[in-house]
């Protein structure tokens, strides 16, 4: 059996020592760097629930406008704030349909499967589905009151209008991608 002679005193390499300590603050900054996206993300998801809760509160405005609309005897006044609520409930519509239309974009183009990081592929998709799902019940039910107002006012016209643009919307943005 051959003996061989090792040394283990030799001490500390400075090349390999200095090599470790660059490595280890590159670590550091990476993770720092990780955790500042990290919140960053938060902010970003922040903003994007109060532009949601923006949408919806303009479908509750219409709604409270209407509800009170109907208890007001003035009828100058009545049809004032009967107008504001179908301009909130229209503009709720419309930012929600845009909102459903980035959400089916994003699903069909399957841009979910681009992020890395923290989120699985599974929580994007569901969330961006959720928000579908509740943003067109939102649109449904101010459809359905802008349509019931313009029936009670004898604007059978503009009820048949609204009810053509929800056919459209249905038929062109949720059917095509069911």
């Amino acid at each position: 059996m051959p003996i061989k002679k090792e040394q283990f005193g030799k001490g500390v390499d400075p090349v390999q020592m200095a090599n470790a300590l660059q490595m280890k603050a590159l670590q550091d900054q990476i993770n720092d760097i990780s955790d500042q996206i990290f919140f960053i993300d938060s902010g970003v998801q922040e903003i994007l629930q109060g532009q949601q809760n923006d949408r919806i509160a303009l479908y509750y405005s219409g709604v409270s406008l209407f509800l009170e609309a109907r208890n007001i005897s003035d009828s100058e006044m009545k049809k004032v704030v009967t107008a504001q609520a179908l301009k909130a409930l229209s503009d709720s519509t419309f930012q929600l349909t845009l909102k459903i239309q980035s959400d089916i974009k994003y699903l069909a183009n399957r841009e979910y499967e681009e992020v890395k990081g923290k989120k699985s592929r599974e929580s994007l998709i569901g969330s961006r589905i959720d928000d579908i799902n509740q943003s067109f019940a939102y649109i449904h039910q101010a459809t359905m009151l802008k349509a019931g107002t313009y029936c009670e006012i004898g604007e059978y016209s503009a009820m048949a209008s609204v009810l053509d643009e929800y056919s459209y919307f249905i038929e062109n943005t949720i059917k095509d991608n069911v």
